[in-house]
């Protein structure tokens, strides 16, 4: 029997589908397919346009024969923004529901909100107990939504999408800096009309903004306007209103020729480009978002996430993603006992040195745990050089339940928990982060050499102090003196943690 389980976002610029592989510890994702179809394109008189609706047909016949395995009840199918706006919204859906055999649902703006939402909530991890603001830019409408912790308590939906603000402002004979301003206008007065309509939204907004909650934007545009930030070196992690100025500046001066292509930016996005700018930089400056982090799941993530209880699988972010790491750790036949060692110690000695994690949530010492399970995976592969093939496998596999961020993170660890530390990879991420990673690898690393024997015999008894930049290692009982091998290679640790800045002090309390 297929245990496949469909979701189809029949969205305004583009039709997604989504076919995971559920099982008793969450789901794995097996395929992603994506058409433009952009149904909003021509729509007049609030009708979607004929040639848009043979686009949807035609999409729709080539995903319904990858769907002929799977069970109807397995298959969720949702229309968004075009089929909820136009007056042959309903019955185009009914037209579209009849070609896959399976009902076609159109969901008002403010349960796409809400859908959202809890993708982000399950793939945030350690962070998922903290209030979120959630920003979602789609071809006809903007979703946003705010909670707390992992229950969305506020949505607005915003009719401005990257499709139609294409077609109503940006082909037209106007120069780009009139239509970047005709379009930012426009946007900021819906925006602001809707706060004005939920005034509860807009005070909850407000105390979440002050209060520091993070921001989460999600979608093909905001991944897009990252990307085109990261490539011109005006972002590290998150995108910044400033950022956002100086992409705005270069469009407005003509610093790039859109079509003949961008510095990070996909072909097919070039035509919608400037009009996601327009929705996103308004976005952050008319809610008062300081930063906004990438994550990256959609609509199609929250309608799987919706299901599963239904099928009595478990939905809990933390649970999907330690199923990921165990499923990752069994597939490549990583040694459990070995990982547990390693990750015992690795834990008591984040625990002893914890003004090292301040302000971090408790998110250093979850990857900790996870990278000690993890580290031995290269072995599978080849012993040789087995913590850079264990980085480069973690760093390219499925792993549910995580961000490319946690996943990028996590990778790192894992290929720098021996031999030399990969620097470079280190500075691949932003200062504050650099400096929580170098102490968790140098944790891990310590982990290791302490249980160079792969033994239960004569374990280590450890204690650590630190400061800013050293650590001070203690072991008891002549412990060292029992261990050369370890020894030896604490002898060349102590060099490795000093080209990084950490110093390595040993104390062996029983030595003669």
């Amino acid at each position: 029997m297929n245990r496949e389980l469909a979701a189809i976002d029949l969205g305004s610029n583009s039709f997604h589908l989504l076919i995971v592989r559920p099982d008793q510890e969450g789901f794995t994702e097996v395929e992603r397919l994506k058409e433009k179809v952009q149904l909003l394109h021509g729509i007049e008189d609030q009708k979607l346009h004929a040639d848009a609706m043979s686009r949807g047909r035609r999409c729709l016949r080539r995903y319904a024969q990858r769907l002929e395995a799977i069970d109807p009840d397995r298959i969720v199918v949702m229309g968004t923004q075009a089929l909820r706006q136009a007056s042959n919204g309903r019955e185009y859906a009914a037209d579209l529901s009849a070609i896959l055999g399976v009902p076609v649902q159109v969901i008002e703006g403010v349960r796409e909100a809400q859908l959202i939402y809890n993708a982000v909530d399950q793939r945030t991890g350690w962070l998922s107990q903290r209030n979120k603001i959630v920003l979602d830019i789609g071809g006809g409408s903007t979703e946003i939504a705010i909670g707390d912790g992992s229950t969305s308590t506020h949505q607005i939906s915003v009719g401005i999408g990257c499709v139609s603000f294409k077609d109503a402002f940006f082909d037209t004979q106007l120069g780009i800096a009139q239509q970047l301003e005709v379009a930012t206008e426009y946007a900021q007065a819906q925006i602001a009309a809707h706060m004005a309509q939920e005034p509860e939204f807009a005070a909850r907004l407000k105390d979440y903004v002050a209060a520091g909650a993070l921001s989460f934007g999600t979608s093909g545009t905001v991944e897009s306007i990252m990307s085109v930030l990261a490539a011109n070196g005006w972002i590290d992690e998150v995108i910044t209103p400033d950022a956002l100025d100086e992409l705005y500046s270069a469009l407005l001066e003509d610093r790039w020729v859109i079509d003949a292509g961008l510095p990070g930016l996909a072909p097919d996005r070039a035509d919608i480009f400037p009009a996601g700018v327009a929705i996103l930089r308004t976005s952050m400056t008319t809610l008062g978002l300081t930063e906004l982090r990438f994550a990256g799941v959609s609509l199609l993530h929250g309608m799987v996430y919706e299901i599963l209880p239904e099928l009595d699988l478990p939905t809990s972010g933390r649970r999907v993603r330690q199923a990921s790491v165990n499923r990752l750790a069994t597939e490549f036949g990583v040694d459990p006992l070995q990982a547990k060692r390693v990750g015992d110690t690795a834990m008591i000695l984040y625990q002893q040195t914890d003004s090292w994690w301040v302000g971090t949530d408790g998110e250093y010492g979850q990857l900790l745990r996870w990278a000690a399970d993890l580290h031995e995976i290269g072995q599978h592969i080849n012993s040789k050089h087995y913590h850079r093939h264990g980085g480069y496998v973690v760093k390219h596999a499925q792993l549910p339940g995580f961000t490319d961020l946690d996943r990028n993170k996590l990778a790192v660890l894992i290929r720098g928990h021996r031999r030399s530390l990969p620097e470079m990879a280190f500075r691949a991420f932003s200062a504050d982060h650099q400096t929580f990673l170098m102490r968790s690898a140098a944790l891990i690393r310590i982990a290791v050499i302490l249980h160079r024997s792969h033994s239960d015999r004569d374990p280590p008894q450890v204690h650590a102090e630190v400061d800013q930049q050293a650590i001070l290692l203690k072991l008891g009982d002549g412990w060292l003196e029992r261990h050369p091998l370890t020894l030896a290679e604490m002898g060349v640790e102590i060099e490795q943690l000093a080209r990084v800045g950490i110093q390595l002090r040993l104390m062996d309390l029983g030595a003669n």
